[in-house]
């Protein structure tokens, strides 16, 4: 979930990342942005959506014609959101910081896009 100031996102994992593999992350995001890869959509027929694309995260009143986001071969995903046309207009990824649930093996990064 991106938003301006702070955005985050959930990862299960079978183990909490060390400081050093959180900067690897960091560098690794910076990597695949500045590798300028395109961003392209697509409609696809609900019924006939494209390998990886989990249909169970679709709302249950989605309707038969889904849009697709693909950032080069790396992604594709569902959304109706806008977009950027390559990944090296994003700019640059900062990790702002991390939280890890011992109980659900849930790992939160909480970061930033700066421009």
């Amino acid at each position: 979930h991106v938003e301006r100031k702070k955005s985050k996102i959930s990862y299960v994992l079978d183990h909490k990342p060390t400081r050093q593999e959180e900067k690897a992350i960091e560098q690794m995001m910076n990597e695949m942005i500045q590798a300028d890869m395109p961003v392209t959509f697509e409609t696809v027929d609900i019924d006939n959506l494209p390998e990886g694309v989990d249909r169970s995260r679709l709302p249950k009143d989605a309707s038969q014609k889904i849009r697709l986001v693909r950032i080069g071969d790396f992604d594709v995903c569902p959304c109706i959101g806008k977009h950027v046309r390559s990944t090296a207009q994003i700019g640059r990824f900062e990790l702002l910081g991390t939280n890890w649930d011992e109980a659900t093996h849930t790992f939160r990064v909480r970061f930033k896009v700066v421009q």
